[in-house]
């Protein structure tokens, strides 16, 4: 699998952390870095597993900031119906909140010959989250890869693994580009 990116000129040894603001905190435009920040409309967050969860509810929480939104073999809940403070932050549950965005869910089972309940217990999650968005009329991408052994060379489908990943991103970013790109 190829390296992992870097910012423009930076090396890994220079990479900075990133900001700790959230993202109501953020500035409309580039820091002093050249780094981009949240702008209404064309601000798009994704992460995988955990943050997968943290992605929807960001978007959820903040909805004047985000037009996109994308979690990759991750999960929308991790505890189910724990109690009434989680029974507020679910996903699932307020899926209603994610109205207007673009929505990519990616996931497989981890089922390529070493099976990984973690894939499979994420799998059936992001099939409830997507099946609720339907339910509602809302569109979302949803790419089930299954085992992995056709989603792409990175991908080897043994489970909740960094080239399955690798293959999501190369299939989201370019819709994320189209969609984020403004009108020439």
């Amino acid at each position: 699998m190829p390296p992992a990116p870097t910012w423009p000129g930076r090396t890994s040894a220079t990479r900075r952390r990133p900001p700790s603001r959230r993202p109501s905190q953020s500035p409309p435009e580039p820091d002093r870095d050249g780094l981009l920040q949240a702008r209404p409309g064309r601000t798009a967050i994704a992460d995988i597993s955990m943050g997968g969860f943290g992605a929807f509810r960001y978007a959820q929480r903040h909805p004047d900031l985000f037009s996109q939104v994308g979690s990759l073999s991750g999960s929308p809940y991790p505890v189910f119906n724990a109690d009434w403070r989680w029974s507020q932050a679910d996903p699932v549950a307020n899926a209603d909140e994610l109205r207007g965005m673009g929505i990519h869910i990616c996931i497989g089972n981890g089922d390529g010959g070493n099976h990984d309940v973690r894939e499979w217990w994420l799998e059936s999650a992001s099939a409830q989250m997507a099946a609720t968005l339907d339910s509602l009329g809302i569109p979302v991408h949803y790419e089930n890869y299954g085992n992995g052994a056709t989603w792409g060379e990175y991908c080897k489908g043994c489970g909740h693994e960094a080239g399955c990943r690798y293959q999501d991103l190369l299939d989201l970013i370019p819709r994320l580009q189209s969609s984020l790109t403004p009108a020439a």
